[in-house]
């Protein structure tokens, strides 16, 4: 009975976790209508994602080496293609919490369409 329940804890975990993870992967995939990017700015709307995600916990706030500040537009821009890679593809970040699907897309839109200011 025992090897059931853990069993049954075990794939419940795995499919809890891939759920999490799949709204990353669909954002990535999203085709948005054309223009519907044009007005994602960093200072609009990124910024206040990598506050909330990013430097809230502490995590890539200024001088906490030896992880890579993320404060600025552009320390943001620099490491645009490492943020899109661990938020869309490995996707294990923003640590302790999870974006919504809105935020996600803003995310995308900005990466994918010239990262303006």
């Amino acid at each position: 009975m025992k090897k059931y329940i853990l069993l049954a804890a075990t794939v419940i975990s795995i499919v809890a976790v891939g759920c999490l993870k799949d709204k990353a992967a669909q954002v990535k995939t999203v085709v948005t209508q054309p223009g519907a990017c044009d007005t994602i700015t960093y200072t609009k709307h990124i910024q206040p994602i990598m506050t909330t995600y990013c430097q809230g916990s502490s995590c890539h706030s200024a001088n906490q080496s030896p992880r890579v500040p993320l404060t600025t537009y552009t320390e943001v821009s620099l490491h645009a293609s490492s943020i899109d890679n661990h938020v869309f593809t490995i996707q294990d970040m923003p640590m302790g919490g999870t974006m919504t699907a809105t935020e996600l897309q803003q995310l995308r839109c900005w990466l994918d369409n010239g990262k303006k200011q």
